[in-house]
């Protein structure tokens, strides 16, 4: 099997798995866009409120580094369970057919054995 049929028969079994596929990416998007925004919102607590001494901002940019924390977190645990979900389903699948087929192996050999008698 080449690699070109390789990746096909993998696209195959992720074809009913778009609309997930989508949103874990969606999730990573936006996972990664809000950690980009911690180092700022860092900066912004040492410069300005530890070393400037505004203590109102500096409880303003902890409780929305909080925030961001636990909105990334809450995004992590959607995307994780999304690849689990579709890990889980095509383990099932692909285990699904080959218990079909060696059904189908096994009842070809039984009805050759059962020629042989006659």
């Amino acid at each position: 099997m080449s690699n070109k049929e390789a990746v096909r028969k993998l696209l195959g079994l992720l074809k009913d798995y778009k609309k997930v596929i989508v949103l874990v990416i969606v999730c990573l998007l936006i996972s990664t866009g809000l950690n980009m925004c911690i180092p700022l919102l860092s900066k912004g607590i040492m410069d300005d409120g530890f070393i400037g001494g505004d203590k109102e901002l500096l409880i303003k940019q902890v409780v929305c580094s909080l925030i961001i924390y636990i909105i990334i977190a809450m995004i992590d645990v959607v995307k994780e369970k999304k690849r689990v979900d579709i890990a889980a389903n095509i383990q099932y699948c692909l285990s699904e057919q080959s218990f079909k087929h060696l059904m189908r192996i096994k009842t070809v050999i039984s009805a050759i054995k059962i020629m042989r008698k006659f």
